[in-house]
């Protein structure tokens, strides 16, 4: 058996070996490697779903700010939860009276 072709057969075989290494690593691992694209494409989903939600709370907020100009029954209603009331009205207020405290044992 020849040695020399041997040898040089492995050293071959091992510089190869160590290039593809080199290069799977740097697919995987690198800053534009592949785990980098998964995690940037699920911080993608995750923020088109939130402006998703924020474009559908935008709608809301528009159609409230047109039924506050015209309907004034939501005008009313509005100003009722801001504690406005009408000239003569008198407002009540439920207070719940608290309990003493029986947990602590003297």
């Amino acid at each position: 058996m020849d040695y020399g072709k041997l040898a040089k057969k492995f050293a071959v075989y091992a510089v190869i070996g160590i290039v593809t290494a080199g290069l799977v690593y740097n697919y995987v691992f690198s800053d534009s490697g592949f785990l980098k694209r998964r995690e940037a494409r699920k911080r993608i989903k995750f923020l088109e779903s939130e402006l998703l939600k924020v474009q559908e709370e935008n709608q809301q907020l528009r159609s409230e700010i047109q039924n506050l100009g015209s309907d004034l029954k939501t005008i009313e209603k509005a100003a009722r939860d801001l504690g406005m009331v009408k000239p003569g009205e008198k407002i009540i207020k439920f207070v719940d009276e608290e309990k003493p405290d029986t947990s602590q044992a003297e």
